[in-house]
């Protein structure tokens, strides 16, 4: 009689692996973290990686897209809060991520921009994912943007639209230049000169 999968523990090892990988390549590469490592860390034989994921790049898309997920649904509880005011939302959105960095020291960074640096023009089935997530990651900001005046935030020149690539890209490159000087620096500057009315980050 063939073995029946338990699905339970299929998706629980699955997970498992996912968040490990998550982990490692945040705070390495991709390209730097071998499966040996993986294995090690989840404490699997090596032939049972490959019943979950046919390859690593397999692997590394899988943690691109649970990353994402995750943001997506931490985004979208801030963005979409009918309590607070839609600069107040905007403002909590980056404050927490903020506190999040501060959390970890300043290390790691965020998984979707070290993947774009590294990954974004070498691999295209990267570079796909990555454009669709930062595509829908912008998407939840120019939703907030539509209903708050830009003049708030100093955009009033450019379109909802626009205004949320001006955001989300000034803060991708404030999140390298955290990593390079493993500080608050860079993300108490974007803060500063985007909520200018609720004062300094403190971090």
């Amino acid at each position: 009689m063939a073995n029946v999968r338990n699905q339970a523990k299929y998706d629980e090892a699955r997970s498992q692996l996912i968040d490990i990988g998550m982990s490692l390549i945040r705070s390495r590469s991709f390209a730097s973290v071998g499966i040996s490592d993986i294995l090690k860390e989840a404490d699997i034989p090596k032939g049972s990686f490959y019943h979950y994921f046919s390859t690593k790049e397999d692997y590394g898309l899988a943690i691109a897209e649970s990353y994402h997920d995750q943001q997506l649904r931490e985004t979208r509880t801030l963005l979409n809060d009918s309590q607070k005011a839609p600069i107040d939302k905007l403002f909590n959105f980056f404050e927490n991520a903020s506190l999040e960095y501060q959390r970890r020291e300043f290390a790691d960074g965020c998984l979707m921009c070290n993947l774009s640096v590294e990954l974004g023009d070498q691999n295209e089935r990267f570079q796909q994912i990555l454009k669709r997530q930062w595509h829908e990651l912008t998407a939840e900001l120019q939703q907030c943007l539509s209903e708050l005046d830009n003049n708030d935030i100093g955009l009033a020149h450019l379109s909802d639209a626009e205004a949320a690539q001006w955001l989300i890209n000034s803060w991708s490159g404030a999140l390298v230049r955290m990593k390079a000087d493993g500080n608050a620096t860079p993300l108490t500057l974007f803060m500063k000169t985007v909520f200018k009315e609720k004062g300094e980050l403190t971090l």
